[in-house]
């Protein structure tokens, strides 16, 4: 489930997992967004607080038919 998604400079976004047995939180902000190029943002699960990952995607144009 999306609980929050701000996607913008600051925003902050966050997800929950719910499965048969368990609930599991993770969350972040974001770094940059550079539509339609770049996204930074960290990434924290609720079961480890305190250890925070930064991730980078950076998005390119292949060219080509988007169905090939």
């Amino acid at each position: 489930m999306i609980e929050r998604l701000e996607v913008e400079r600051g925003g902050h976004w966050r997800f929950v997992e719910h499965g048969p047995d368990s609930v599991h939180g993770f969350e972040g902000r974001f770094r940059e967004v550079t539509p339609p190029t770049r996204i930074a943002q960290t990434f924290e699960w609720d079961g480890m607080p305190g250890y925070v990952v930064a991730n980078t995607v950076t998005f390119e144009d292949l060219g080509g038919d988007a169905h090939e």
